[in-house]
């Protein structure tokens, strides 16, 4: 893999017009992803209960979820949600170095946190 993106892998794989960025830059990226992608057929429209979900999780739990900072619809009734990051590794990235105390300490967070649910 040399990282180079040829002329079509640019353009057949292009998932946001918007900031031009596709599966093929996500695969070149060293940043993990940060583009959620929604398919659905119907005629709901877009899954707007996502930021209902979010929005009720901040307000009623202590559960640290990323908050939202804009959605909105394009003219193609594409729907965009753009969230902060949360700090920090993932478990999968952590786990090897944490000793036992500590992922008993996470296993104890996560029961509380389904609790709150």
């Amino acid at each position: 893999m040399t990282g180079v993106m040829t002329a079509s892998e640019k353009v057949s794989d292009t998932v946001c017009p918007a900031c031009n960025w596709s599966t093929s830059r996500q695969r070149y990226c060293s940043y993990s992803s940060h583009v959620k992608l929604f398919y659905g057929a119907g005629d709901q429209g877009p899954p707007k209960i996502e930021v209902q979900n979010i929005e009720f999780l901040e307000q009623h739990t202590t559960i640290p979820i990323p908050s939202v900072i804009e959605e909105w619809t394009d003219d193609s009734d594409r729907y965009f949600i753009l969230m902060n990051r949360l700090n920090g590794q993932t478990i999968e990235e952590a786990r090897p170095t944490l000793s036992q105390p500590q992922k008993e300490h996470i296993a104890d967070q996560v029961a509380e946190y389904i609790q709150q649910l």
